[in-house]
């Protein structure tokens, strides 16, 4: 990360653009730019700083900011859906367990088809792909297009798997039936693991030009912890089909539902993050060049008669 650029290189600059102090909002235009606020003598060098955000100015410039910003919502909004419709159901059925007065209280309000709308999500998603891919001839090997393409990857494969646990649904329950649903967990566990993989190094790229996401500690979310959150979902299934101990079998459901509902929230704050660098990307801040005017010095005998 650069330094941020030191003062002492502007000391005969002014504050061109209507920028106000951080701290009480005065207007600092025309004021000396390593001057202090007239108002609460707030350093004007630091409302600058925060004004231009040196970090975001110094990283290469985006093809169509615009474009990245609106992909990488949609991207997030199609993953946070696609994931809600597939834990919908088991979701239901676990809570209807509590209640066994009412049976299928709530799956009955839930059909299985309704995983068919997260193939539907995942496909959509494919939009973002195109947006986030570089232009053909830049970077064909590097490290934006190798996450780019895990992405796409991962929302075939989701979309391949979603789209067969909804043909399951007309399958006549069996040990075999329960293997080929254990398998297709499997694989959307995968296809989501590829989401996210790639999802770690496209936030590690772009995440850096916004300000809100790169300096927040309790609102930013860690993708590599929502890997072992899928993880503890595949492994709870594969426990709640393969063990034959009762005890085993509901520790399992629980680590899996627990593990959903972490899932859940979690992509709900990439999405926060997403409509962050959204923001940062579609409204950047400033160039120090446009904030700043430097004021030429006057020469010794400026408006005086010309010798002759």
């Amino acid at each position: 990360m650069d330094a941020p650029p030191q003062p002492d290189r502007f000391a005969d600059a002014v504050i061109a653009l209507p920028i106000h102090c951080r701290r009480c909002g005065y207007n600092l235009r025309g004021l000396p730019a390593v001057g202090r606020c007239p108002e609460c003598g707030t350093d004007v060098w630091q409302t600058v700083l925060h004004t231009v955000d040196p970090t975001a100015s110094s990283l290469p410039r985006l093809r169509n900011p615009r474009a990245v910003g609106d992909a990488m919502l949609w991207l997030m909004l199609c993953i946070l859906g696609a994931t809600l419709l597939v834990l919908a159901r088991p979701a239901a059925r676990f809570a209807d367990r509590f209640d066994p007065a009412t049976a299928d209280a709530l799956s009955r309000h839930v059909p299985p088809e309704v995983v068919f709308g997260s193939a539907l999500l995942a496909v959509a998603g494919f939009w973002s792909v195109v947006r986030l891919a570089p232009p053909r001839g830049q970077e064909p090997r590097g490290p934006v297009a190798r996450d780019v393409r895990f992405v796409a990857l991962g929302l075939v494969v989701w979309a391949i798997s979603a789209t067969a646990r909804g043909l399951m649904v007309r399958v006549a329950p069996s040990p075999d039936a329960r293997v080929a649903d254990l398998a297709v967990t499997v694989a959307l566990g995968a296809a989501a693991a590829l989401v996210f993989a790639g999802l770690h190094g496209i936030l590690r790229a772009i995440g850096l030009r916004s300000r809100e996401y790169r300096t927040s500690r309790s609102g930013r979310q860690g993708v590599l912890v929502m890997i072992a959150t899928v993880a503890g979902i595949v492994l709870g299934e594969i426990v709640t089909t393969l063990a034959d101990a009762h005890a085993v079998v509901e520790v399992a459901r629980i680590t899996t539902m627990v593990c959903g509902l972490m899932l859940v929230v979690g992509l709900g704050y990439l999405t926060m993050n997403a409509a962050w660098i959204r923001r940062a990307l579609r409204l950047p801040p400033p160039s120090l060049a446009a904030v700043l005017r430097v004021v030429p010095e006057m020469p010794p005998h400026a408006g005086g008669s010309r010798a002759r």
